[in-house]
């Protein structure tokens, strides 16, 4: 190898590492062309000269920019940096649990907040409470709209979501949850035209025991708590979300104040390696998973085949869906613009 291969290498092994802290020399050898050999040797000289630090983590050898190296960071900052990720209590994100291993991998404990609704969490979000969130698309759209705080990085999991009639209701009032992919489905369905009223709870919980105690004729609820109201007999279901072309649910997004384009760039990568791993394994980690958010493991497996996978989001689908079910936005371009394609 002569001289200019050298430093040819050399640059393009500190950019790599710059942009994706935490790779292991293996990884560094795969995405560069070169020798696992020749990258080791060459990364133990980068580290001599104070560019470059090695972090073992059981049997691998993690590579990092050296503190204060120009460009070093992790995916949020210092190598022990923790991310903030919020999700709506629902049973569809067991996948999160394979981004959480690849960023321990790389030095970043992901801390999971748990809430009832995904305003609630878009709010935290933009606000910079959280750096990353799993929110009903149309949320977001609407967060970035008013504020411009978030980017949405990646898509996720849909399906496990419906359209419910219960038989034993007094009156025609729906139920659905404001501004959400659930008040999406309902608007879709139809069922709003033979509605009295539409109520906007602040939970699941809250529009199940509508269902129970006969206030909802309609509702719009994902799992668990769909399965819960079916369960009792006097409910049925009117349609299912994947079935009115609703192909993204809850998705990724980033507050891009927190997290930089090259962050979100890999934190995007990590996020669709763990769906990909979810789709081989739906079963894998469910038990962490229910420990998470305290829904029971048997009904997380039950329900797990009622969920398809969409590793990004289309913005002309999301729009297209978004005007059909009434929910125009500011700008059709804002979809556009608030979606990062990789």
């Amino acid at each position: 190898m002569g001289a200019g291969s050298r430093g040819s290498l050399r640059h393009r092994l500190l950019g790599l590492v710059a942009a994706e802290p935490g790779l292991s020399v293996s990884e560094i050898a795969a995405r560069l062309g070169a020798s696992k050999s020749t990258v080791s040797v060459l990364v133990r000289r980068l580290e001599a000269e104070g560019l470059l630090r090695r972090v073992r983590r059981g049997s691998m050898v993690l590579v990092y920019p050296a503190q204060g190296a120009a460009g070093g960071s992790s995916p949020a900052g210092a190598e022990a940096r923790r991310l903030r990720l919020g999700i709506v209590r629902a049973a569809e994100y067991p996948f999160i649990a394979h981004l959480a291993k690849a960023l321990r991998h790389r030095g970043v404990e992901l801390e999971v907040v748990v809430y009832d609704n995904g305003l609630d969490a878009s709010f935290d979000l933009v606000s910079g409470r959280l750096d990353l969130a799993l929110a009903p698309l149309p949320t977001q759209v609407l967060f970035y709209a008013l504020t411009g705080r978030l980017r949405i990085i990646g898509g996720g999991a849909y399906g496990g979501a419906y359209v419910l009639e219960s038989r034993a209701a007094r009156g025609h009032t729906a139920y659905t949850t404001r501004a959400s992919t659930m008040e999406l489905c309902l608007n879709t369905s139809g069922v709003v035209d033979y509605a009295e009223a539409v109520v906007y709870a602040g939970a699941g919980h809250g529009i199940e025991e509508a269902l129970a105690r006969g206030r909802a004729r309609y509702a719009a609820l994902w799992e668990p708590y769909a399965s819960q109201a079916l369960s009792r007999g006097d409910v049925r279901v009117v349609a299912a979300c994947s079935d009115l072309g609703v192909e993204n649910c809850c998705t990724l997004a980033a507050n891009p104040d927190r997290l930089g384009p090259e962050q979100r760039s890999l934190i995007a990568r990590l996020y669709s390696e763990a769906l990909a791993e979810y789709q081989r394994r739906p079963d894998a980690m469910l038990e962490w998973y229910s420990g998470l958010t305290g829904i029971p493991v048997d009904t997380l497996r039950r329900v797990q085949a009622s969920y398809r996978i969409a590793h990004e989001v289309n913005p002309a689908t999301a729009e297209r869906i978004l005007e059909r079910a009434g929910m125009r936005m500011p700008r059709p371009a804002l979809v556009r613009e608030a979606v990062e394609q990789p």
